[in-house]
């Protein structure tokens, strides 16, 4: 029998995944003889013509186990990978709604062995090795777990038999046109031939490289606390001269945290090809919208996405200012703060309004610093401040329709100036996220 300890409070409530086969079944019923209340859910995903079946099936079953049940019908475009992000979605979900804070799937020690295997075939690198985790937390703070992960199918299925279960049979699992089917039709008896204990091997293999990717996961983070920085919205940079200094495989691990800011899982092939940008300086295309670019002290990693949408002026208090790594205050009066590019004052009674919190567009938006006798534009205004091209269009503004007030972080602008005859001013000091 599977342990379930370290899954699993005590009689923690658990929503299982039940699509009808051996494994969910199984696991559905190792959960509750353990003394964990579960939910059931099923999507009918519409994709065989067989699934309105399963779904009836499995509502008559969960009736009869005295299960509750969330059951949902949603066309999913075909393929796996669509179908697999409809049923991660719709997990989460129903989750949400039974309010239940851990998600449980029926994958095995089989499942496991092929996910390297495809890994392997697509090409990936250590953390793709370590293939399926055991548990990890996914949105809203859910864990998601699979407690059969150290069973083979062989293993499931005695169980299955020795508890007098019933389950449905999924004829697709069957069909070589899947990649995933492919693999476990053909690859792996052939490599069952060479050893019986193939997939039992395999899986071992991703559970040692999970560990190892563990460690050298926690010291690329200490690593790229002093090479590493996100510059809101979509920019990354590296310490070029320490990155190319450190040993290949340390590089790439610091690569792969820097691209984890953002969010981003960089296949071998991206990190390859950043590392490459490093060492040459050339620009490199990572794929999935994100590009490697150098400047003599920096490695830039850039996505395509577009930066945070614009957001009203709020008046005293904090601003909506965090996506774009700056923490705006703003107060009445003066503080004891010395002006500056971070701590700005204005006369509010000149200050046009509606004010807006924006991005720059340095080709487009034009500019008159205080103390300049006319605007210019933005992007010649920046390059004068010594700011690289691939910062400036992350950063933030504050603007009064086409003017704009104030340069976060860089330069306050011309309008509302405080003079001796201002009656009221309002004071904004900014923090970065960031090293400015």
């Amino acid at each position: 029998m599977p342990a379930l300890t370290d899954l699993l409070e005590p009689r923690e409530p658990v929503l299982v995944g039940l699509s009808g086969g051996v494994d969910s079944v199984v696991l559905l019923h190792l959960l509750a003889r353990a003394g964990h209340p579960v939910t059931a859910a099923h999507l009918d995903h519409g994709l065989r013509p067989e699934s309105a079946g399963d779904a009836a099936w499995v509502a008559a079953q969960c009736q009869a186990w005295d299960v509750p049940l969330i059951v949902d019908r949603q066309a999913v475009p075909p393929g796996e990978e669509a179908a697999r992000e409809a049923r991660h979605a719709f997990l989460v979900a129903a989750a949400g709604r039974a309010g239940l804070a851990a998600i449980a799937l029926g994958h095995h020690a089989g499942d496991q062995a092929e996910t390297v295997l495809f890994r392997l075939a697509r090409g990936t690198g250590p953390a793709g090795l370590a293939g399926m985790a055991r548990s990890r937390t996914i949105e809203g703070g859910v864990r998601l777990i699979r407690p059969l992960l150290g069973c083979t199918r062989p293993e499931i299925l005695d169980l299955a038999r020795g508890w007098g279960l019933a389950w449905r049979e999924d004829p697709s699992n069957e069909e070589l046109a899947f990649a995933r089917n492919r693999i476990r039709h053909v690859v792996v008896p052939a490599l069952e031939a060479v050893n019986p204990l193939a997939v039992q091997h395999l899986a071992a293999l991703a559970e040692f490289q999970r560990e190892d990717t563990a460690t050298r996961q926690e010291q690329a983070r200490r690593q790229a606390k002093y090479m590493v920085q996100g510059i809101a919205p979509g920019v990354v940079e590296v310490d070029r001269r320490a990155l190319v200094a450190l040993p290949p495989a340390d590089a790439r691990w610091v690569l792969r945290e820097a691209a984890g800011l953002r969010g981003v899982a960089f296949e071998a092939a991206a990190v390859a090809r950043a590392l490459a940008t490093a060492g040459d300086g050339a620009p490199r295309d990572l794929g999935g919208g994100w590009r490697a670019s150098a400047t003599p002290d920096v490695l830039v990693l850039s996505g395509t996405a577009t930066g945070p949408a614009a957001r009203p002026f709020q008046g005293p208090g904090d601003q909506g200012t965090g996506e774009w790594g700056w923490q705006v205050t703003v107060q009445a009066g003066i503080s004891a703060r010395a002006a500056g590019p971070a701590c700005v004052r204005f006369d509010a009674s000149a200050l046009p309004g509606p004010l807006i919190w924006r991005g720059v567009e340095p080709d487009h938006d034009a500019f008159q610093p205080w103390g300049a006798a006319r605007p210019m534009g933005v992007r010649a205004f920046l390059g004068r401040q010594g700011i690289p091209r691939h910062r400036q269009a992350s950063l933030l503004a504050l603007a009064a329709g086409e003017t704009l007030a104030w340069l976060v972080g860089v330069r306050r602008g011309a309008l509302a100036v405080v003079g001796k005859q201002a009656t009221e001013v309002v004071e904004m000091q900014a923090r970065a996220s960031f090293r400015v």
